[in-house]
């Protein structure tokens, strides 16, 4: 159960703790101001210490409860049929224990147990082998207790005792049998007053008891109602609260009908409800230290002692309850209680040594942190309680207050300094001491860097500054040793710098301590991942057809995180696009150039790459017709091809005029041909373009003859727009001058000029391209030649 819980049923009869013999029907452990009440508790088996209730080192009231027909199955070293004691002090008011049964040693169980029992009633319980009250190194106190007629299954009826070493105070009780009461224990006091039993061993009666018959009227029934004529009727102790009032005058000490208590246990006295636990500590105020052996008496003369720790509980009756604290050498303290919920009550106090002069004897006050609560006591000794505690001169941190009763500083202070005041206290007696203190309140020592510190990069320099708050510097740091440390080939500075060069990648975490002048220390998990260096990977250049899909892939190893591709420097033609690492799209001009990409990852980790890119015109030859060649004459022509991405390789099928021999590397058709005619070649140019090269083919023919031809290259030599031209001499044979020259077809660039009577180009091209154009030669006797040609003009 939970400490200070209630428990409470609607009456024996209405409310039944059942455990249908399957375990015990209540198990406490450490439990404290538990209330149990108006209920029934039944049908508990246990195999070791009792059936019902076992109870250890507990502190409980078990208030007009039925407790029967429990079982606890043999085994010599354990006990208790009905109920098991041990190490607890609980309060029995108005309980039945009847009907349960112990195999073992006792069936109502006691052991270094000093519980309360008051109007209970012990009837027809039976035990196999031992006694049905056992009670070793316990001190009960038993005030209106009938136990009655108990039988051994295998022996004589008699009522078994097994009392050892123990101290027992039974007033106004009933200890019956038809035959006799045999204790068999030993080295205890039992002390008797007012009460009707037969003597047994070590009994001490002291006055007013009787041995003979209680004349029950039926003694299987709950209620052990006497007849008229039972000497127990009125014969309780008339003074029963020991405060030298008698029943006749003190209704404490009368039974429900005004007369005066009777002997044993009575259920007319049954309250259903309204029984309570006041406890609590005592300590001493100079120290707060526990003060032992205090003891606690209640108006209806219920008393315990406080234990080694200051701790009490005592009995309280529904309405109001006085309670008396007493000690020699200290003074007594007095208090009312009211009990009207029924519920655990609380009460701390602290005692004064009596004959010692008023002094405050707490000489200084702790520091504290702003944010923090602040908790501190102004101890005093001596002194006449009660005491008024107020703040004389000076003031307390904001958030501070003091208790004028208890003279104890609490709050929660939230602006540092050094807070200078003076406290004085004032006993019952207008005795004076007064004492000067100081409390320092600090910012808190509070590493506050994230824990997941900038991450680092392999083989590259690293920093990273820890901060602290606090003001109480210098502050120094380290790395606790006992853990794992940050990464190799870094290193931590007292002042809280982190540096260095880490050589291995990874996650690592490791703790960082602070500690500051006053030698207040924090701590901290951190977490730093160091990343391979970024690295861009991919084939450096990039080439493409002018109108054809470029698709250039790159990708990326190392950093962190989600990576950025960007164009870092020159631009992309138009209609190609780069993103996420990918060139793509198409282009409708030729473009040459190198590119630099960058990817970068979330922590500014960067690495460039350089892309050549090419994108040329589709591949092309451009020689239309070969030129007419003369025999015996040098021939020399090359074929004219555009596009496509040089070096280009040529070949060609068919055949050529005896003397003519073909270049593969360069097209170059050459040589002297040694007779006339006419031939066919299927040409082919295959470029260099990556990751294929591209081919184009083309059926030339060349005529070879004996007549006036113009033998100047097709091709002519590149100019440079804007720069006057080396002027360039055409030529024929076999021509009679003299001759004209004129362009036939196609158009040269604006500036050039062609002489029509020397076959002369000259002048200062103003245009770019290419050109291409065909000259018509004529002879004095209307022979004519023609040939086309080429010409390139740059811009640069």
């Amino acid at each position: 159960m939970i400490n200070g819980v209630s428990l409470k049923g609607q009456g024996r009869k209405q409310t039944i703790l059942d455990a249908q013999k399957t375990a015990s029907v209540l198990y406490l452990e450490n439990c404290q101001n538990i209330i149990i009440e108006g209920l029934s508790i039944k049908n508990g088996e246990a195999e070791a210490q009792s059936g019902g209730i076992w109870a250890n080192s507990s502190n409980f009231v078990l208030s007009n409860v039925f407790v029967t027909s429990n079982y606890a199955k043999y085994d010599s070293s354990y006990a208790g049929g009905g109920i098991y004691l041990n190490n607890s002090n609980p309060y029995l008011i108005n309980v039945i224990i009847q009907n349960n049964l112990s195999w073992g040693i006792d069936n109502l169980s006691l052991y270094e147990s000093n519980p309360y029992l008051i109007n209970v009633s012990i009837t027809t319980n039976t035990n196999g082998y031992s006694a049905i009250f056992g009670c070793r190194f316990s001190k009960p106190y038993m005030r209106n207790v009938t136990i009655y007629q108990h039988c051994l299954e295998n022996q004589d009826c008699q009522m078994p005792l097994n009392i050892k070493y123990s101290t027992l105070n039974i007033v106004n009780s009933i200890f019956w049998t038809n035959t006799q009461i045999n204790n068999w224990g030993y080295e205890s006091e039992i002390n008797i007053t007012y009460s009707n039993i037969k003597p047994f061993e070590n009994t001490n009666l002291i006055e007013g008891n009787i041995n003979t018959d209680p004349q029950f009227t039926d003694p299987d029934q709950l209620g052990l109602s006497f007849f008229p004529s039972s000497p127990c009727i009125n014969a309780g102790d008339p003074d029963l609260n020991k405060n030298s009032i008698t029943w006749d005058s003190d209704s404490n000490d009368c039974d429900p009908d005004g007369t005066r208590m009777d002997m044993g246990a009575n259920f007319d006295r049954n309250i259903e409800q309204g029984f309570s636990i006041l406890y609590g500590n005592l300590s001493y105020i100079a120290s707060g230290e526990p003060v032992y052996g205090v003891t606690a008496t209640t108006s209806n003369s219920i008393h315990t002692q406080s234990g080694e720790r200051g701790d009490y509980s005592v009995l309280l009756y529904p309405g109001e309850n006085k309670i008396f604290f007493q000690k020699q050498n200290y003074y007594p303290i007095e208090i009312n209680i009211i009990n009207d919920n029924n519920s655990p009550i609380r009460f701390d106090a602290e005692l004064t040594k009596t004959g010692i002069p008023l002094n405050i004897i707490t000489n200084e006050l702790p520091k504290i942190e702003t944010g923090s609560f602040y908790n501190n006591r102004i101890r005093i000794s001596g002194g006449t309680p009660p005491y008024e505690y107020n703040i004389t001169y000076g003031s307390l941190p904001a958030g501070l207050t003091i208790d004028n009763e208890k003279g104890t500083i609490t709050g929660i202070p939230n602006i540092s300094g050094s807070y200078l005041f003076s406290v004085s206290v004032t006993d019952a007696k207008q005795a004076y001491a007064e004492m000067e203190f100081v409390i320092d309140v600090v910012a808190p020592l509070v590493i506050v860097s994230d824990y997941s510190l900038k991450p680092a990069v392999k083989n590259e320099s690293y920093l990273y500054q820890f901060e602290a708050t606090g003001d109480r510097l210098p502050n120094i740091f380290s790395i606790n040793d006992d853990v794992p440390s940050p990464p190799p080939g870094l290193e931590l500075s007292q002042e809280g710098l982190l540096s260095g060069t880490p050589t291995e990648s990874g996650t690592y975490e490791f703790e960082v301590f602070v500690i500051d002048n006053s030698e207040r220390i924090d701590r901290k998990t951190f977490q730093l991942i160091v990343v391979d260096p970024v690295s861009i990977i991919g084939q450096q250049s990039c080439y493409a057809i002018i109108g054809e899909p470029v698709s250039h892939n790159l990708s990326a190893t190392g950093g962190l995180g989600e990576l950025s591709w960007n164009v870092y420097s020159n631009n992309l033609p138009s209609g190609l696009k780069f993103e996420n690492g990918l060139l793509s799209g198409s282009s409708i001009n030729p473009f040459e150039n190198t590119i630099i990409i960058s990817v970068t990852d979330t922590i500014g980790n960067i690495a460039y790459k350089e892309i050549f890119l090419q994108i040329v015109d589709v591949l092309d030859i451009k020689t239309v017709a070969l030129p007419t060649g003369v025999v015996d004459t040098p021939y020399n022509e090359a074929i004219l091809v555009n596009g496509g991405l040089p070096p280009y390789l040529f070949s060609f099928s068919g055949q050529l005029i005896d003397g003519l021999a073909f270049d593969s590397e360069t097209g170059l058709i050459s040589g002297t041909p040694s007779k006339g005619g006419f031939v066919n070649i299927e040409l082919t140019v295959s470029d260099s373009m990556i990751p294929s090269p591209k081919q184009v083919s083309k059926t030339l023919s060349i005529r070879i003859t004996r007549g006036f031809t113009i033998i100047t290259s097709a091709r002519l030599a590149n100019s440079i727009k804007g720069q006057p031209i080396t002027p360039i001499q055409l030529s024929t044979i076999a021509g009679t001058f003299p001759l004209n020259w004129l362009i036939n077809d196609g158009a040269m660039a604006e500036g050039i000029v062609l002489n029509p009577e020397t076959g002369e180009l000259s002048g200062t091209p103003t245009q770019s391209g290419d050109f291409a154009f065909t000259v018509e030669c004529t002879d004095t006797n209307a022979n004519q030649t023609q040939k086309e040609f080429i010409w390139h003009i740059s811009d640069s």
